[in-house]
């Protein structure tokens, strides 16, 4: 390779790397992603995940991780760390079960597109995200929003729970 690292991950990606997302855009397939990264050092780290129920009763996915890509580059090694996020409703995934690697993909994915053009970053600088109908709030919905945060703190809680825990124990 003739340009830095540097300079050959600010190029366009590949044509025949990219293609379209399921959910709309574009996107560089992680098969595809892995043998990029292959160019460099490569590694993963802190992966983590959690799953639970949303406000609808989904089970969601909800999991990050650090991709490190180290290089040489004026006779030094160059470290660096992107981290990469996710969620899902494991629904919207269905057919496929294997929701847990999915979302280790999809951070990966995400992480990486932080690093440069060629792996993805400004792919899809035009894509407007819009709430679907589920997920929009009405005026009438009844939710309160807060006016600070101060509203979320323990102490303004503390006697509602005090109250709970009286009822249950006897």
């Amino acid at each position: 390779m003739n340009a830095s690292i540097k300079d050959w991950l600010n190029q366009e990606p590949a044509h025949d790397d990219v293609a379209p997302a399921p959910e709309g855009g574009l996107h560089i397939p992680i098969e595809k992603l892995e043998d990029i990264l292959d160019h460099v050092n490569w590694s993963t780290q802190n992966f983590h995940w959690h799953i639970f129920k949303n406000g609808y009763a989904d089970n969601v996915i909800a999991a990050s991780i650090e991709l490190v890509l180290e290089y040489e580059e004026n006779e030094k090694t160059i470290r660096r760390i992107f981290v990469g996020g996710c969620n899902f409703s494991i629904t919207a995934i269905f057919p496929n079960v294997h929701y847990i690697a999915t979302a280790k993909s999809m951070c990966v994915k995400n992480a990486a597109s932080a690093a440069g053009k060629r792996i993805g970053r400004w792919l899809n600088p035009n894509i407007e995200v819009l709430p679907d109908d589920k997920n929009k709030l009405e005026a009438n919905d009844g939710i309160k929003l807060m006016d600070s945060l101060d509203e979320i703190k323990p102490e303004h809680h503390v006697k509602e729970r005090k109250n709970i825990k009286d009822k249950n124990t006897k």
